[in-house]
């Protein structure tokens, strides 16, 4: 990443192929995290501080149980109730959030966010995606029941990965919901 920046530094038409191969490995590199982390919503949308997550939003023990989809309108209570609590950067627990949202987004371009659900007005033509979902909790809007179903479901396919009956009726659940 460190050869990125530098690479960066060099108009794309004046890069040499090792400069050329060097940037597109950056690039697929930084895909091959947004894959990977794509469900740290699920897997742990704390980042292992659940610990520190106010009560109002995760009863103490709670951290690997419960949907996140349950959680975000939570968060979303908290954070108006508490706005000096917005800030990631004096709140570990939210910046945590902040890294879960960002890799359910699978991008940081608006552009180019995962978009796997339909909307719920069939004169919308923009389909939105569990990072979308998530994303309304710390920006004031709130979720709408549609969309947190969508969202639970799609979490109960990462959590029933291990058991393909259990993964296969997820699925068909997750489509029927369309």
């Amino acid at each position: 990443m460190k050869k990125m920046q530098e690479i960066r530094e060099v108009d794309s038409k004046n890069r040499n192929p090792v400069q050329r191969a060097l940037g597109k490995l950056a690039m697929d590199f930084l895909d091959y995290e947004m894959i990977m982390g794509h469900f740290d919503f699920a897997r742990d949308p704390f980042g292992g501080l659940a610990a520190t997550v106010p009560t109002d939003i995760l009863a103490a023990g709670e951290s690997g149980k419960v949907s996140v989809a349950a959680l975000v309108p939570k968060i979303q209570a908290h954070l108006q109730a508490h706005p000096e609590a917005a800030a990631p950067m004096n709140n570990p627990w939210l910046r945590e959030y902040f890294r879960a949202v960002l890799g359910a987004l699978m991008s940081g371009n608006s552009e180019t966010v995962l978009r796997i659900f339909p909307p719920d007005d069939q004169k919308v033509e923009i389909w939105y995606g569990p990072g979308s979902v998530l994303q309304t909790a710390i920006e004031g809007t709130a979720a709408k029941a549609d969309e947190l179903k969508l969202l639970a479901e799609y979490e109960n396919i990462y959590r029933s990965r291990m058991d393909v009956a259990k993964f296969k009726n997820s699925l068909e659940r997750f489509t029927i919901m369309w």
